[in-house]
C-alpha cells in the first residue's frame, strides 16, 4: 500500500512540475499591411514604401513629434521633451506587409510612408505566447486634417496645408448723391457776386 501511494505522489509531483515549467513567451510578429486612399470614396490600393518601428513605450507618456522622427524611430517623452530611439524593432515593407517584433508590453508601432511623407502610431498589449497579429491602415491623404485618429491610430500628415479662408466680397460702394442744381435765377447773384444783373426786358 505504501509503495501505490509513493507512486501516486510523485506522478502529481511530476504533473505539477511540468506545469510550472510550461514555456511562456513574449515573442510577437506585428504584421501591418498598409493602403492608400487617394480620394474621398476612391478604391483603396496597396501602399508602397512603407517602414516601421516598434518600441516598449506608453503613449500616454510618449509620441512622434514630426515625421522625420517618425522616419528616423525616434520617440519624444510628452513631459521632458526627453528624445528616445531604442526601437526594440525595425522593419521594411516585403510584399504587401511590413512586420515587426514585439517583445515587450505595451508596446508602441510607428509606421512610415516614406512616399507619401505620412505616418501614425498607436499602442497595443502584447499578449503571451500569442506568434501573430494581423492590422491594417488606411492612409487618406484627402482629409481636409493634418492630424485624425482612425480607430486606435493616430494619423498625421504634415504635409496637408489648411484652405486659406475666403475674404467676404466688400458690399458695392453707393453713388454719393449729387448736389442740386439751382434753378436760373434762384441765386441773387447767379453766381456773378459784385457783377451788375440786367433787369428783365418790360413786356
Amino acid at each position: 500500500m505504501n509503495k501505490w501511494l509513493r507512486i501516486i505522489v510523485l506522478a502529481v509531483v511530476m504533473v505539477a512540475t511540468t506545469g510550472c515549467f510550461k514555456k511562456v513567451t513574449m515573442d510577437c510578429r506585428y504584421h501591418v499591411r498598409p493602403y492608400y486612399q487617394a480620394e474621398s470614396g476612391g478604391v483603396a490600393v496597396q501602399g508602397e514604401g512603407t517602414i516601421a518601428y516598434a518600441f516598449a513605450a506608453d503613449t500616454t507618456q510618449w509620441t512622434v513629434a514630426s515625421f522625420e522622427d517618425a522616419l528616423n524611430g525616434v520617440l519624444t517623452s510628452k513631459t521632458s521633451g526627453e528624445k528616445r530611439s531604442d526601437a526594440m524593432s525595425r522593419a521594411e515593407q516585403a510584399d504587401s506587409t511590413v512586420v515587426v517584433q514585439l517583445t515587450a508590453t505595451p508596446a508602441t508601432i510607428v509606421v512610415v510612408d516614406t512616399k507619401n511623407k505620412l505616418y501614425c502610431w498607436r499602442m497595443t498589449e502584447v499578449v503571451e505566447n500569442l506568434p501573430d497579429l494581423y492590422v491594417s491602415i488606411t492612409w487618406r491623404p484627402w482629409s481636409a486634417q493634418k492630424r485624425y485618429t482612425e480607430g486606435a491610430w493616430r494619423m498625421n500628415n504634415e504635409a496637408y496645408v489648411a484652405p486659406e479662408p475666403e475674404e467676404p466680397e466688400e458690399p458695392e460702394t453707393p453713388t454719393e448723391p449729387t448736389e442740386p442744381t439751382e434753378p436760373e435765377g434762384g441765386n441773387e447773384n447767379n453766381g456773378n457776386e459784385g457783377q451788375y444783373t440786367p433787369a428783365d426786358p418790360i413786356e
